[in-house]
């Protein structure tokens, strides 16, 4: 019999324990004794980790001599579904088991660490060879090669053609690299990471991202009391059940990690002469951005304000930190046009990273993590030309009552906490009794004025 979770949500359809080490291919379904599932997505991460515990009354964990490695398969669909509909399938290996707990003597809990099997594939596998190309297109090759995944991507890249040799790195290891020299055109960085909705790595930038419409825009997401009096008759909407606001704002971090007001110095090792770039984050990215089409109608209030100052002085205006980095250039002269994987031709040029590296900095200053009903976030349906996925890398917004006494039927909301946020790790967390999705989520900036209800 298959385990059901929520009559009306979720069954898996089978979680297959198998091992390579052992003989005539033994695989045995414990899909009846998985008590707890969490598999958990993150936007830095291109591929998926979880913890999975299980009741073993079989002698499970001696019969297969669990020394690591062994293949855990999920396979879990929506139980309201025809039974032809798209079943979610990811292969996971062991990582560790955390622990193992009796409760009797024919009873023992077991409580195991999982990652995704291409972090063994990868992790086996030494990449010490050179690439030319477009950075996506590197990243293809490795992934192809080594690991045998598809990419999707953004296609908004400034970095060009380039030369690199890749040194003494595992596959994954090797892509990341590369994906952290890369920007767009107008320096917003991009991600490299991997959903549970369906099997591919995708390569987005932040760009894409922010211009992406929320998809709970016609039943956002809201936190209070009496929302279905107060504005239930304006739209639809699904509860948060908890949330969660803390460490946010440390601007002092930001100042001291250089993204704020800083010197950076970028020297050619071919002439030993530095391009320095003098950055400001108020002018070099907010004002930038700010008349851009990045941001929605309404989205002026930036996670940074320009106007604060010290000793009469803006702190965007202050060289608090002074960052020298080596660039070689020219190596590749006359040979096609590549550059090195640091390689720029100007400071301009240079400035875009390191925009990159304060936007990504900047994105995680103000999180908000909620949780929310698993059930719409895995789904049968395609969301865009054959892509399942309604979890990282995708906008969703976010409503919170202020704190002040208004009209019931007219709400304000807390812009602080609500808004249009960049969905930037989840947590599936799969219990014998209710199906839960924890997202933290990012953003940067928030509405002037009330967001409008559809």
């Amino acid at each position: 019999m298959k385990n059901s979770i929520e009559k009306s949500s979720y069954i898996f359809e089978s979680i297959v324990l198998s091992s390579e080490r052992l003989e005539n291919g033994i695989e045995v379904d414990i899909s009846n004794s998985v008590s707890d599932l969490e598999i958990f997505e993150h936007i830095e991460k291109p591929y998926l980790t979880g913890q999975i515990a299980f009741v073993d009354n079989d002698n499970l964990v001696t019969g297969f001599d669990f020394q690591g490695g062994e293949k855990i398969t999920i396979n879990i669909k929506p139980s309201n579904l025809e039974e032809d509909s798209r079943l979610i399938s990811k292969m996971f290996r062991v990582e560790k088991i955390i622990g193992t707990y009796k409760s009797n003597d024919k009873n023992e809990a077991v409580l195991l660490k999982l990652v995704e099997d291409i972090v063994y594939t990868s992790s086996v596998k030494n990449v010490n060879k050179s690439y030319h190309g477009s950075p996506i297109s590197i990243i293809q090759k490795i992934l192809s090669s080594y690991i045998n995944k598809d990419l999707l991507y953004s296609d908004d890249e400034y970095k060009g053609k380039m030369k690199v040799v890749v040194p003494n790195l595992h596959p994954i290891e090797a892509t990341v690299w590369i994906k952290n020299r890369t920007t767009s055109s107008d320096g917003l960085p991009f991600y490299l990471y991997s959903v549970f909705g369906d099997n591919y790595i995708r390569m987005i930038d932040l760009g894409y991202m922010l211009r992406q419409k929320p998809i709970n825009a016609s039943t956002p997401y809201v936190y209070w009391q009496n929302a279905a009096n107060t504005i239930g008759s304006f739209t639809t909407f699904t509860a948060i059940q908890s949330y969660k606001h803390e460490e946010n704002d440390n601007l002092l971090r930001l100042i001291r990690s250089g993204v704020v007001g800083s010197k950076y110095n970028f020297y050619d090792t071919m002439n030993a002469l530095p391009q320095q770039v003098d950055f400001a984050v108020d002018k070099d990215v907010f004002r930038v951005l700010g008349t851009s089409d990045y941001f929605k109608e309404g989205q002026e209030r930036f996670n940074y304000g320009p106007n604060f100052e010290i000793d009469e002085v803006k702190v965007s205006e202050y060289n608090s930190t002074v960052i020298s980095q080596i660039s070689n250039g020219g190596t590749y002269d006359g040979a096609g046009g590549f550059k090195t994987l640091h390689e720029e031709p100007d400071s301009g040029s240079h400035k875009k990273k390191v925009v990159g590296k304060a936007l990504k900095n900047f994105m995680t200053k103000n999180p908000l993590i909620i949780q929310v009903r698993g059930e719409d976030f895995l789904t049968g349906e395609e969301v865009r030309e054959g892509v399942n996925n309604y979890t990282i890398g995708n906008v969703i917004r976010i409503l919170f009552k202020d704190n002040s006494a208004d009209d019931p039927d007219s709400p304000r909301f807390d812009r602080k906490k609500s808004g249009d946020y960049i969905i930037y790790a989840a947590r599936h967390v799969i219990k014998a009794e209710r199906y839960d999705v924890s997202l933290l989520c990012a953003k940067l900036a928030s509405y002037v004025e009330d967001p409008k209800l559809q």
